[in-house]
């Protein structure tokens, strides 16, 4: 809860006129106030054990759950604090409640399938008389772990604090209880028929759905067996207090249903990341059946953490909805193995051995400064481009898979080698073959999957030298790409993780026209196969 504009110890102060501030210090006669400027950025709960909890932090793991177990019980001064700031809130007139109904029924309507009933999310600007939501349609938020409609109850548990709400009121006096309670009962009132008057229905088990969930989730990312948590501990209690008036059914009816994977989708498509562990748990709690989630993970490839592709993998999870059983196997095979180790007498002798073979091949190009960058997708044709215009004749086909190859150690699908090879023969390339064949004037074809940067740095370098610089880009649909690697990977054993070609997707079409309309390159086509 963020109060703006006033002391929470003087309700009355919500008619008053606007208190001037000058730097830290007020200017009128209320010398025993507490600062304005101060309660200008209270975020409640203030904080517990010097740990400030602000409405964005709290997506991303903080938990009341935690607070108990780490000794950050609210004080006397924390509980007398709430006390006053539902007082003041309850004080406020019915036409503010009814504009925060407006704004929940909006977030419902808006299809970004947000969920927040945590107090961290209501402001509370007490000098314009003003509740609203924070932060609901902040792109970086994780949607509910279920098909969930803020209602009544969401708007009351906002305001309420039912995580918190019985721990204030085991530290108060019993006259500050009564007052305490009835406030709440005020504002349960209040929201009930602001919702009302918006079209916002209530739902009995909302509230206990969504605390649900989370205690699932919880246990889920701790591995611990789920016991009776802090938050499902309050939110009975809280149920208890206020049954009379605040329907809210304790029994879980819904613990089965699925996500709205039609929201999942929308969400995916209008946020930058995804939190940790969110997929893993609609996986584990059959939240999403095995299409839609691998069709997710496949459309959103750069959106979803390496912890959570990880967990995907071990649990032999597909990442794309054309893997078979063989890519899932050999994608587990390569994420479990431990990297090839090349003693130095072995890599050196086989470094210049390829070392010779390959300048023997830059010697027989022709020397006219030409550079042709030949980018696509995986199995997207980039091999065929240059064997259907016979380049090998008079360029040199600098590619790395071909070196990788000419190493003892590299078998094709050995998952040891693969891990390692391709970096140095990477560096073999870089370092030494591309650089002499360059001083020597001779002209190279360089196919890669690479992105901007690095194609821009190979083509801004060659210009440095006189080359004349050709983008040759072959296009290929995803799914292509994807069904290519795969039937490649079982007919020859070459092995590149569709997944890979998922990731590299999701932004080549975009970074190839940046290539496009480079000052380094003076000619660029496109080839569709």
């Amino acid at each position: 809860m963020l109060l703006l504009n006033t002391h929470i110890n003087n309700p009355n102060l919500l008619h008053k006129k606007n208190i001037p501030i000058k730097g830290n210090k007020h200017t009128t006669g209320l010398v025993k106030e507490k600062q304005i400027y101060e309660l200008s950025n209270i975020h409640y709960p203030i904080s517990f054990g010097n740990k400030s909890l602000n409405s964005r932090n709290w997506e991303h793991g903080i938990k009341r759950s935690k607070l108990a177990t780490q000794h950050n019980i609210p004080t006397r001064e924390d509980a007398t604090t709430f006390l006053q700031q539902l007082k003041t809130i309850a004080s406020l007139d019915n036409i503010f409640y009814k504009s925060l109904a407006n704004q929940l029924r909006q977030i419902n309507e808006s299809g970004k399938f947000f969920v927040d009933i945590n107090p961290n999310n209501l402001t509370v600007d007490v000098r314009n008389n003003k509740l609203s939501v924070n932060n609901l349609l902040d792109k970086t938020q994780i949607p509910c772990f279920e098909n969930y409609t803020n209602d009544a109850n969401t708007m009351i548990t906002l305001i309420l604090d039912v995580q918190m709400h019985t721990k204030f009121l085991e530290k108060l006096s019993n006259t500050q209880r009564k007052e305490m309670i009835n406030a709440s009962k005020t504002i349960i009132q209040k929201c009930q028929n602001a919702c009302h008057q918006a079209g916002i229905l209530q739902s009995q088990t909302s509230v206990y759905n969504y605390f649900d969930n989370r205690n699932k989730f919880e246990t889920f990312k701790s591995g611990k067996p789920e016991i009776e948590s802090f938050d499902k501990e309050s939110f009975n209690i809280f149920c208890e207090l206020y049954k009379e008036i605040l329907p809210i059914n304790t029994t879980n009816n819904n613990s089965s249903e699925q996500v709205d994977v039609k929201k999942l989708k929308s969400l995916f498509m209008n946020t930058e990341v995804i939190g940790k562990k969110y997929l893993p748990f609609l996986y584990e709690y059959n939240k999403i059946n095995l299409s839609d989630l691998t069709e997710i993970i496949e459309t959103n490839p750069n959106k979803i953490s390496k912890d959570d592709i990880d967990y995907f993998i071990e649990k032999r999870v597909p990442l794309t909805r054309y893997d078979n059983d063989a890519v899932i196997t050999n994608r587990l095979n390569c994420n479990n193995a431990i990297s090839y180790t090349i003693n130095s007498d072995e890599y050196q002798n086989n470094n210049q051995n390829i070392l010779k073979h390959e300048l023997e091949m830059v010697n027989k190009a022709a020397s006219d400064r030409k550079l042709i960058i030949v980018a696509g997708l995986p199995a997207s044709g980039k091999s065929y481009f240059i064997n259907k215009e016979n380049l090998s004749k008079d360029f040199y086909i600098a590619d790395c898979d071909v070196i990788k190859e000419q190493f003892p150690a590299y078998t094709k699908g050995n998952a040891k080698s693969l891990n390692t090879l391709h970096d140095i023969s990477r560096e073999i390339l870089q370092q030494h073959i591309l650089p002499y064949a360059v001083k020597n004037n001779k002209n190279i074809a360089l196919p890669t999957t690479g992105e901007t940067e690095y194609i821009e740095t190979l083509a801004k370098s060659a210009k440095l030298f006189g080359y004349n610089v050709e983008i040759v880009y072959v296009k290929i649909p995803l799914k292509k790409s994807i069904e290519n690697i795969v039937d490649r990977y079982q007919n020859s054993g070459r092995w590149v993780d569709p997944f890979f070609a998922a990731k590299r997707a999701a932004n080549i079409d975009s970074q190839m026209m940046e290539i496009k309309n480079s000052k380094y390159v003076d000619k660029y086509i496109e080839k569709e196969y």
